[in-house]
């Protein structure tokens, strides 16, 4: 959607957002983003009547922050909704930025324990019965299949959310299902992904 967000690595859908939102914020709520990006959260909470919170370790826009998710400081029961879209994988390395502290720079291992810890932080920032959202898919890591779903699920339990619901959402683009990407999945012998998971988890 046109209206929210801007052309930009790993761009966010706003609809996903928007009906996100509507789940689970009511108006004046505050939603955090750690992984603002090009502000799709921002413009979509602006129609919804929504407060952002934004953040990013290369913002591209002033109304973005600059923050590490990690380092974060924001006072305890805060947020309404945690809307979480990180990099991982090393997908888009050296997209974002040159900082150490980018998602999309650790390993598969380092994403899965930072992943952990910021569950950990976003259970502090919550308010009672607030949400945390994560947007990810499962990925092949050096001709390994990781199901990141299914371990982000169990690190968000680990850090003391309750899981909630696990939405399938369609998220395909031309770039998934261009010739290069159905000549690699032949070669390779690996599935064109049009789709992305929502883990939704709440404070207890």
């Amino acid at each position: 959607d046109p209206r929210y967000g801007a052309d930009y690595p790993g761009r966010c859908p706003g609809q996903i957002v928007a009906n996100l939102l509507w789940l689970y914020t009511a108006g004046g709520d505050r939603v955090l983003d750690p992984f603002a990006g090009s502000g799709t959260t921002i413009d979509v909470c602006k129609a919804m009547g929504r407060e952002a919170l934004t953040y990013d370790v290369n913002p591209i826009r002033k109304d973005i922050k600059q923050g590490a998710a990690l380092t974060l400081e924001i006072p305890d029961n805060h947020a309404d909704l945690a809307f979480l879209d990180p990099p991982y994988g090393q997908q888009k390395r050296g997209e974002y930025s040159g900082d150490a502290a980018d998602f999309s720079r650790l390993s598969v291992s380092e994403f899965m324990s930072s992943m952990e810890e910021l569950y950990r932080l976003c259970r502090k920032w919550l308010r009672p019965a607030g949400h945390v959202v994560t947007l990810i898919s499962s990925m092949r890591h050096s001709g390994t299949f990781v199901d990141l779903p299914c371990e982000l699920y169990k690190a968000m339990q680990n850090a003391g959310m309750q899981p909630c619901e696990h939405i399938i959402t369609n998220f395909g683009n031309a770039a998934s299902v261009n010739g290069p990407w159905i000549s690699a999945a032949r070669d390779r012998q690996m599935l064109l992904r049009t789709h992305r998971h929502i883990l939704c988890g709440r404070k207890p």
